[in-house]
């Protein structure tokens, strides 16, 4: 079983549709709610045959019945600009691996 509040990162090997994915289990210690658990999983590259393709990180959140393209999360928590975005998530603009990463999503 994994800790709660803690981040945890996986990588999956193929034939996963997914090259890797984080998990994080929320919960409030002084609370009886039952634990919300959060991905965020990075689509594998073109081998995976969908209309999903190329390293698109999604996530899968509570209560929500479909996994949601990071960006628009990060829009629904008001980092609108795509700079914003992008210093979040890439911390450094020359990292070009990084960037052809995140690019298709």
């Amino acid at each position: 079983r994994l800790a709660n509040n803690k981040v945890f990162c996986f990588e999956k090997k193929p034939p996963s549709k997914f090259c890797w994915v984080s998990e994080v289990r929320s919960h409030v210690e002084t609370s009886a709610r039952p634990t919300s658990t959060m991905y965020v999983q990075m689509y594998a590259g073109s081998s995976y045959k969908s209309a999903t393709t190329g390293n698109q990180i999604r996530a899968v959140i509570p209560y929500v019945r479909q996994d949601l393209p990071i960006v628009i999360i990060f829009r629904a928590l008001g980092c609108v600009a795509d700079r914003d975005i992008l210093e979040r998530i890439c911390y450094q603009f020359d990292d070009s691996e990084m960037m052809d990463k995140f690019r298709s999503s």
